[in-house]
């Protein structure tokens, strides 16, 4: 029992226990502890009323009241509750025997009176230096208060307010519990209902404790929780992701992965299904840091796996098509910055795959007779709104060239500005060569017939000046110089004739190749200029040195080699140096011998613009004393032989000249 507090009244504090036991509803336990106090003392009303500090209100719910006494019940402002509301917020004990007599209440005597309270009695409540309840007693009657029913309503009034504490802290958690459950039961549902698979495991050996909807569809809505992964998923064993499980339990350490495959059995007794999953391990762990199981976080990524496979499979068959079309593609915003090119397109520009290209870099590559017809197309394409079609030269550092044709079109945006300049390159140098081939077939047809008409129309008199000849050199009164004459007129005629007749055959497939000294041929073909080179003071450098044979068509290679010795010698004309060089020599372009023979003269030389024609049909420098069909037919000539040409000169008023380097294979039968 309280200390103070004396035996008859022990009874009271033993009601007022049971009844603190019984109630769990605060302004039930004021109203019980009220009434309980009330009867005890045989007074008019008790009451308890709890404070709020902040808002300096007085609220009593319920207080007991004898029969025909009216209720305090209620809210009141502090300040109007009782003139010693200071006495109280001091923890002063206020007990009033008579409000007639009090100084403290003898303004408001009539009042309380009224109230049935002539004896009261004010217990304050002090928590933390602060005024939390007031355990009123008011008796209709004077009444002296006595030291023992003080000292009851004192501990009354302490109990109340403890067991009070006690059920507000109960409710508090009460209602801190129902609201963890009812945050338990918001995290269940949205782990339930999650856009991603979730599972829970718990323990070194994975325990299912939970799975979402999203998880328990892909494994098939099997029964899993309760039991660890290697049981609910055997599938999984052999796949690593144990041990991927393993891994992160023992090291603590997270692991992601994306677009990692596994195969389950989605459905009892089927096959396994192959399924794509983007996926978090996440350790769970203790304060102490050591970890108690692991939550599976991801997502099914199986459709847009498909989609993904599906894209590139068909950009691999893009990619086949276009590159075995020779088609490359490119993609450039407006203005014109970087551009993007596929290696298709790099590899038509000379340029490697992780070159960086800019419009700079573009028309850098482009032939610079090409560059600016080009541009045109470009400018003309964009303002008019055409399709962008044409063909150009790109040109590789060490001067090969590719023709490329390049269709495209503008991408204009909703306020009509164009946006962005795509399109595809296509490789057409073989077409270009197949065609240049055809066109160069289609004039060697031409010459060959008129090589047939001019032979006819020669032949003819050739054949009566000779027989002229014949008759003159003959005739018994021809002098002997006459005779002379005409025997070498004979033997010009003859070559004239020899030479209409290699005019016809050089178009002709020659049936009868044979092996051949190239130095022979070679003094054959100049003997014819001898006489001329001599009269011209011409010096004539003889320097033969190969080994080698070639097979050949004799007649052919001779008309070569002198057409070649005829040109150095028009380069020539007046004094000069020309030399004839053979050796022997390797081809590294097909890694096979071949013989290398030079003809070189101290001429006037060629300007680039005339190298790069001197091969072309009907082109010359000679003006009507040339045909421009002497290299032409040379080129081809060495074409069938499969023997290459190459040119080098130089143009100078001094130590100028040109160069003629022509490659034969040797003989296959060496």
């Amino acid at each position: 029992m309280a200390e103070g507090i004396p035996a008859q009244h022990w009874s009271v504090l033993l009601k007022l226990s049971d009844l603190i036991i019984e109630m769990n509803d605060p302004d039930d336990l004021g109203y019980g502890a009220s009434e309980i106090l009330g009867r005890a003392l045989s007074v008019s009303r008790v009451g308890y009323s709890a404070i709020d500090p902040d808002k300096e209100t007085l609220h009593t719910s319920k207080d007991w009241c004898a029969p025909g006494v009216l209720s305090f019940a209620g809210m009141l402002q502090l300040r109007d509750y009782t003139p010693f509301i200071e006495s109280l917020r001091r923890g002063e004990f206020i007990a009033i025997n008579d409000v007639r007599e009090d100084e403290r209440t003898a303004v408001a005597a009539a009042s309380l009176e009224s109230a049935s309270a002539r004896s009261l009695v004010n217990v304050p409540v002090i928590e933390l230096g602060r005024l939390r309840a007031v355990m009123y007693v008011n008796h209709a009657k004077q009444r002296i208060w006595s030291k023992d029913e003080l000292l009851l309503i004192q501990e009354v009034a302490r109990r109340t307010r403890t067991a009070m504490g006690r059920l507000a802290a109960e409710a508090k958690i009460r209602a801190s519990e129902e609201q963890l459950r009812a945050e338990r039961g918001r995290l269940l549902d949205l782990f339930r209902q999650a856009p991603v698979f979730m599972t829970v495991l718990s323990g070194p050996e994975h325990t299912f404790e939970m799975t979402n909807r999203l998880y328990d569809e892909l494994i098939g809505n099997r029964d899993a929780v309760g039991k660890p992964v290697r049981e609910a998923i055997p599938e999984a064993v052999d796949q690593g992701f144990i041990g991927l499980l393993d891994q992160v339990y023992q090291s603590g350490e997270v692991f992601r992965a994306n677009g990692i495959s596994i195969d389950l059995a989605r459905t009892k007794g089927e096959h396994l299904e192959r399924r794509y999953i983007d996926f978090v391990y996440q350790p769970i762990k203790k304060i102490d840091g050591s970890t108690t199981g692991i939550i599976a976080v991801g997502v099914d990524v199986t459709g847009r796996k498909t989609t993904e496979n599906a894209l590139q499979q068909q950009q691999e068959r893009f990619s086949f098509a276009t590159t075995a079309a020779g088609v490359g593609y490119w993609f450039c915003d407006l203005p014109f910055a970087e551009l993007i090119w596929d290696n298709c397109v790099k590899e038509h520009f000379w340029l490697a795959s992780d070159t960086r290209v800019t419009i700079e870099t573009f028309y850098a590559v482009i032939h610079p007779d090409d560059r600016e017809s080009t541009r045109q197309a470009i400018e003309t394409s964009i303002a008019c709104k055409t399709t962008y079609d044409t063909v150009y030269r790109t040109v590789a550092p060490d001067g090969k060239l590719k023709w490329i044709r390049a269709i495209g079109r503008t991408g204009y945006g909703e306020d009509g500005d164009p946006i962005r300049f795509d399109g595809i390159t296509i490789d057409i140098t073989h077409q270009r060569q197949s065609e240049e081939a055809l066109l160069r077939n289609e004039k060697l047809a031409v010459v060959g017939r008129m090589a047939a008409s001019i032979s006819h129309e020669i032949n003819n008199p050739l054949e009566s000046v000779t027989n002229l000849l014949y008759l003159i050199r003959t005739h018994a009164e021809a002098s002997d110089s006459l005779s002379g004459y005409a025997e070498q007129a004979e033997e010009e005629l003859a070559r004239v004739s020899q030479i209409v007749t290699h005019t016809l055959q050089f178009n002709r497939e020659s049936t009868a190749p044979q092996e051949q000294n190239l130095s022979t041929l070679m003094e054959s073909a100049v003997a014819i200029y001898s006489a001329r080179l001599t009269q011209s003071g011409v010096r004539l450098v003889r320097d033969y040195r190969e080994q080698q044979t070639v097979f050949c068509m004799q007649s052919e290679i001779r008309q070569v080699l002198s057409n070649l010795i005829g040109n150095a010698y028009d380069a020539s004309k007046r004094g000069g140096t020309l030399t004839l060089r053979t050796r022997d020599s390797f081809n590294w372009q097909t890694s096979k011998k071949c013989v290398r023979v030079t003809i070189a003269d101290t001429g006037h030389g060629m300007d680039m613009k005339t190298r790069s024609r001197i091969f072309d049909p009907f082109f010359t420098t000679k003006g009507l004393n040339g045909t421009g069909l002497g290299l032409w037919v040379s080129a081809e000539i060495l074409n069938r032989h499969k023997a290459s040409i190459r040119v080098k000169s130089r143009r100078l008023e001094e130590f100028g000249g040109t160069v003629f380097s022509l490659s034969f294979p040797c003989s296959p039968h060496q």
